[in-house]
């Protein structure tokens, strides 16, 4: 029972340590949060790259869908952000 407050005060330190940390510049920011990557581009899937992430060929198929991208082939570039979101930049999208 006396631990739950112990686990609670170290989460507080560790999250103000890391906060502390990032805001100490972008090469700090860079380690702590990472960066953006390619699961895909110019209609190739990199499934090693989607592996490594634990992204899910459903999840994937999932951001394609919501940028309004129905074939694979029609990717230009896809992006995981560091928040894990998906975005997807599509043929027409880099035309113009």
């Amino acid at each position: 029972l006396a631990a739950a407050p112990v686990r609670s005060t170290c989460r507080i330190a560790l999250n103000s340590a890391v906060a502390g940390l990032s805001a100490g510049g972008e090469p700090v920011r860079r380690i702590v949060e990472g960066r953006p990557v390619e699961p895909a581009r110019d209609g190739h899937i990199f499934r090693d790259v989607l592996r490594k992430q634990l992204v899910s060929r459903a999840d994937f198929d999932e951001a394609m869908r919501q940028a309004g991208c129905v074939e694979l082939h029609h990717i230009k570039l896809a992006l995981l952000e560091t928040n894990g979101h998906i975005n997807i930049l599509t043929n027409k999208d880099a035309d113009g």
